[in-house]
């Protein structure tokens, strides 16, 4: 306990302390973290190399760890959320290749980089701070995961494109293998791509995590042609995951399969820079209690839960330039449908008719400018307006429900389902260049996000949360307003060939943040058919979605030095507190005080990493969601890379060194009564994990 606490302060200490980062695309070895951005430029993107990453889970979002600002918030053992700075779930803009993909179930076990399996994954980038409104409709930050593709050439001979990855992992005993073969000359491309991928129980010191086992399959191809100065190209994946442990959710996925289709175009037209895409997600999803973990006692507490989720988006934009700089004019829209059913398998007369052709449709558009002002000085401007309709069908109960669930679909059948929204962002950023090495930067934002069909259709009180694995149920409401942030960030870039350091503190204050609430002014006394309810599915303190106000603020920054040639410094700290403004209560699974610091050492064609991990404990919880304390923690990893040949790289390592036992703030806890984790204890972390990964790239 005692090397723990000093090995958690000793890696806060040094990670505040020491200045500055080395620029990290001095040392292509180890090129874990890039953060890019011409001088000047407001669009500072944070961006992860999952080619030498040494990404020792299975799950993509695991790769948050390593970005100053960012977390995961982890649900399963492929089900990570993003969180950035104490925002996560659907108050982020996730994009897939361009694409905004539904969750399929209303718990979020396949979140958006569920999409991005590491086989098949390009690029993964963070834009840092606040996202300009030409990136999406987004309250909470930006975060854009491609996957791998074919690419022209400059030649018209064809010529074969590979990069396959196979790695492997002992704490979950899991492993991965896939990527991409392809041909391509300078006017035409293809591709096929896939990914094969299975884990088991997740040990940790003490025991088995369980259900933590998984398997996950894609497949799919693409094409394109390039005609002049035009691009067309076409792309197909299609996702399979089945048996997937959700220790922390009440159910376990049972399937996952998903079909994604992407048309894109890109091309100048009289000297305007025209990107345009057409893209369609279809998903079905199935989820239980009974086939991963211990089956209900009761034969009547069976469940089984069928959930569809379509999407169609569409985006279009141009660039061209004027007034010192670029203006860019776009237009974009995205069409959602969800629908879901709860069933007991022993029961036919027993099912719940739980979200109907559950409707949120939104299409809007932008202008933004971007360029030169007065000598040294540089800015964004930017405004997005967005129309956001939303509508449900009427739902239905089986004989088997009692009178009170009869009362709830009936109020909610009797009400009117259709609502919209009109919603304005603005953005403005400030880049002043003191000198070659120093920039400062200032930006301001008002974001807006209009209540998920979740928050506002959810009728009978059921654990029906995106994820937010509280243990609460939770009752929807119709009219709740948009969500409205006022944001400001400051900050400076300072970097050169021996150091870097980009540090950022922010404030964000929302009005009308959708947050859990007690359903009357009596919890805990069971006196209306709603409670009565949600005390047979096993809360007897409901909680409605209400608009309330909140505050986050915080500060993070990556930092390193080049120490020698070879030597190195790196890391990056992350601090965010959020709290409630109506009253005395802080949001719910913020993320503690975290910092990593790591020495490398680094030659041409090898480089070695040992790397600190210091993470403080959680005592500011929210006690409206039941939330508990957390204990501070450290770790040691250490992976290496060794380039075999130019077409073939080997990295390896190991994670958590000293086995120790420690538990996430941001992890849920269990609900499964065959773990070796007590039912209702915090889940922890893995033990020690040996990991390796070899891919080759022609």
């Amino acid at each position: 306990m005692t090397y723990t606490r000093n090995l958690t302060l000793m890696t806060l200490f040094s990670a505040v302390m020491l200045p500055g980062a080395v620029l990290a695309q001095e040392v292509a070895a180890v090129d874990e973290l890039t953060i890019w951005g011409e001088r000047g430029d407001p669009e500072l993107i944070t961006r992860v190399d999952p080619a030498t990453m040494p990404v020792s889970v299975p799950d993509t979002a695991d790769m948050l760890k390593s970005i100053p600002g960012a977390n995961v918030v982890s649900n399963g053992p492929i089900a990570g959320q993003a969180q950035y700075r104490g925002m996560f779930g659907p108050r982020l803009n996730i994009q897939l290749d361009g694409m905004y993909v539904n969750s399929g179930g209303p718990n979020w076990m396949d979140p958006p980089l569920h999409y991005m399996p590491e086989p098949i994954l390009d690029t993964f980038e963070v834009l840092r701070g606040i996202a300009p409104v030409s990136l999406g409709t987004s309250i909470g930050g930006a975060i854009d995961a491609k996957a791998k593709t074919s690419t022209f050439t400059e030649s018209d001979a064809m010529e074969l494109q590979a990069d396959i990855v196979a790695s492997a992992r002992t704490a979950s005993d899991s492993y991965a293998f896939g990527g991409l073969l392809g041909l391509a000359n300078d006017r035409f491309r293809v591709h096929v791509i896939g990914s094969t991928e299975e884990g088991d129980d997740i040990d940790f010191k003490g025991g088995k995590i369980r259900p933590g086992d998984f398997e996950r399959n894609v497949y799919g191809a693409g094409t394109g042609v390039r005609v002049g100065e035009h691009e067309f190209g076409i792309s197909y994946r299609n996702h399979k995951t089945t048996d997937a442990g959700n220790p922390s959710l009440p159910m376990d996925t049972i399937l996952v399969e998903t079909d994604l289709l992407n048309f894109q175009y890109e091309g100048d037209w009289a000297g305007v820079d025209v990107e345009a895409q057409i893209y369609y997600s279809d998903i079905d999803h199935a989820m239980d209690n009974f086939s991963l973990r211990a089956a209900p006692g009761n034969p009547m507490m069976f469940r089984l839960v069928e959930a569809v989720a379509d999407g169609l988006g569409f985006e279009i934009k141009g660039t061209v330039d004027a007034m010192g700089g670029q203006i860019t004019l776009g237009a974009d829209g995205h069409w959602a449908e969800h629908s879901m059913d709860i069933f007991n398998p022993n029961n036919a007369m027993f099912f719940v008719d739980n979200f109907n052709k559950a409707e949120q449709n939104r299409i809007g558009g932008f202008v933004e400018w971007r360029g030169d002002l007065v000598g040294p000085l540089s800015g964004e401007l930017g405004v997005r307006y967005v129309n956001v309709s939303m509508d449900a069908g009427d739902v239905s109960v089986g004989p088997a429900l009692p009178p009170p669930a009869v009362m709830l679909k009936d109020a909610f059948n009797a009400a009117d389902h259709s609502i919209a929204d009109n919603n304005v962002d603005v953005v403005a950023q400030l880049n002043f260049d003191m000198n070659s090495d120093v920039t400062l930067r200032l930006a301001a934002a008002r974001k807006t996000r209009s209540p998920t069909y979740i928050e506002r259709f959810t009728w009978l009180p059921i654990e029906a949360t995106a994820g937010l694995a509280d243990g609460n149920n939770y009752i929807g409401d119709i009219t709740l307003d948009p969500e409205v942030s006022y944001e400001v960030e400051a900050g400076f870039d300072w970097e050169n060939d021996q150091m870097y350091i980009l540090p950022r503190v922010f404030y964000r204050h929302v009005n009308d943040y959708i947050q859990g609430t007690p359903v009357d002014a009596t919890p805990g006394v069971i006196d209306s058919p709603l409670e009565m309810v949600s005390n047979v599915n096993g809360d007897s303190t409901p909680l409605r979605y209400t608009n309330v106000d909140a505050k986050l603020y915080g500060f993070d920054a990556a930092w390193g030095v080049k120490v020698t040639d070879h030597l190195r410094l790196d890391g990056i700290v992350t601090y965010v507190r959020g709290k409630r403004r109506d009253i005395k209560d802080n949001l719910y699974r913020i993320t503690p005080l975290r910092a990593t610091a790591a020495i490398s050492y680094v030659r041409e064609k090898w480089s070695l990493t040992v790397e600190g991990v210091g993470v403080a404990s959680q005592k500011k919880i929210s006690l409206t969601n039941g939330e508990f304390t957390s204990s501070g923690h450290g770790l040691m990893n250490i992976n290496g890379m060794v380039q075999i040949t130019d077409q073939v790289k080997f990295v390896a390592g190991v994670d958590n060194v000293f086995d120790n036992f420690y538990q996430e703030h941001l992890s849920g806890f269990n609900r499964v009564s065959s773990s070796d984790v007590p039912v209702g204890a915090r889940l922890p972390g893995a033990g020690r994990n040996f990991f390796g990964r070899l891919a080759f790239v022609l």
